[in-house]
């Protein structure tokens, strides 16, 4: 099992600093190590000054976030492992190798802000370009899309709202490329509605 489809079960929470002369973020959130318990760390400094700084603030929760998921899954691996202790017993030893829960990979990003326009005293829209720079497997093949998608990375747009605290994200979108036409699409806030899921791959 992959640390991208545990999180997805174990939690949908949903990100570095300064402002002005350098645009691009690299994500490197430090995985701590684990101990029987996943460990709460110290809050990351937040500045909502400027709509871009607030930005920044908003990518480092996120890393925040993700380095203590990928402590508190690699924490549970024994857990894990005894649990499938079963399985091993009804499948052969490829397809449970295959299977059994493994180490999970913390990923890394490279963001870039591309645009910023305040619209108004309240409002300000952020466009930002985000990379998946998680080091390549040796021996992994990476197919057309994955190659591209590495490359020019996924478009992202930030609405922020100036309340009395200072600029805070209200709207997140991304730019869907394959739909026709392309455009944006909001993916948070969402509508609200329960979750139905039709999927049948947990139960393969």
């Amino acid at each position: 099992m992959q640390l991208s489809k545990f999180l997805a079960i174990f939690s949908s929470v949903l990100i570095t600093a300064g402002c002005g002369g350098n645009n691009t973020e690299q994500a490197k959130p430090e995985a701590k190590s684990s101990s029987a318990s996943a460990q709460i760390s110290t809050p990351v400094d937040i500045d909502i000054t400027t709509p871009d700084r607030a930005l920044k603030s908003y990518w480092k929760v996120q890393d925040q976030i993700r380095a203590e998921h990928f402590a508190h899954y690699n924490a549970q691996l024994p857990t894990f492992h005894r649990t499938q202790a079963s399985a091993e017993k009804v499948m052969t030893g490829t397809a449970f190798n295959d299977v059994k829960v493994k180490p999970g990979t913390l990923e890394s990003f490279t963001r870039d802000i591309i645009d910023v326009k305040v619209e108004s005293e309240s409002r300000a829209v952020i466009i930002a370009s985000i990379k998946n720079s998680t080091p390549i497997p040796a021996g992994a093949e990476l197919s057309k899309y994955q190659e591209q998608s590495r490359n020019e990375g996924d478009k992202y747009k930030y609405v922020l709202e100036k309340s009395q605290p200072g600029w805070q994200i209200a709207e997140i979108w991304d730019f869907k490329t394959y739909t026709s036409p392309p455009g944006w699409s909001k993916i948070i806030p969402g509508d609200g509605k329960p979750f139905v899921s039709s999927s049948t791959y947990e139960g393969r």
